[in-house]
């Protein structure tokens, strides 16, 4: 059993959700955007990411994410800072003194998972965590219809990051409807079929990141949190 399973099954991953990359067409070629991705990233390779907005997965039971693609991130090596069953409607941060958000539901994120556990507790809860890289541990893909078409995105991603942060990430399918985690094998027969999902030939991407404007990129991914 891996261990990012092994987190799982104890209660201690959590999912970030991040946008979906897009396709656009740069100079003639067509490739995916994968700026919100680097910004992150950015962030958290300066220790400056934190206070976010992440949903807490709980083993069997089909916890709700906020949207359709992420990344893992294990509770033990992140800061939690607050945990709410529900959107807490969380802004600013620990760090600068103005976090606010709707009253925490727990003191600690074991007594958010075993309630989630116990109760069957579906919708999606917040969890606000500060995120330092080592804490990072997959990248995921919620099942759905369109599942394959947002696996060709997450190539992208994957290579993006790894030429960022020198990390080749694995990929993870998380069911929702059932809360059932499992890595993907990326076989060259799964590459064929999630090739023919679009017409993009290759995993091109491009972003407007730029640790030469680091601040810049801080106040870039505000809107996004």
């Amino acid at each position: 059993m891996s261990y990012v399973t092994n987190k799982y099954n104890e209660g201690k991953l959590i999912i970030r959700a991040v946008d979906l990359p897009m396709l656009h067409k740069v100079n003639d070629e067509v490739k995916y955007d994968c700026s919100v991705w680097t910004t992150e990233f950015d962030m958290i390779m300066h220790d400056e990411f934190e206070s976010v907005s992440s949903t807490l997965l709980v083993p069997n039971v089909g916890v709700k994410t906020y949207k359709s693609v992420g990344f893992l991130v294990d509770s033990d090596l992140a800061t939690i800072q607050h945990v709410a069953l529900t959107d807490s409607v969380s802004s600013g941060s620990f760090k600068n003194g103005d976090f606010h958000a709707a009253h925490s539901d727990f003191e600690t994120l074991q007594q958010a998972a075993d309630y989630i556990k116990n109760n069957n507790y579906t919708p999606m809860n917040e969890v606000n965590i500060s995120i330092p890289l080592n804490s990072v541990v997959g990248l995921v893909v919620i099942k759905c219809n369109n599942e394959l078409k947002h696996l060709k995105a997450m190539l992208a991603v994957r290579k993006c990051l790894y030429e960022l942060t020198g990390i080749e990430f694995a990929i993870f399918e998380y069911d929702s409807s059932c809360g059932i985690l499992k890595e993907l094998a990326l076989t060259d027969e799964l590459i064929e079929t999630i090739n023919s999902a679009t017409d993009v030939n290759k995993y091109d991407y491009y972003t407007n990141y730029s640790d030469e404007i680091y601040e810049g990129s801080i106040n870039n991914v505000i809107k996004h949190l």
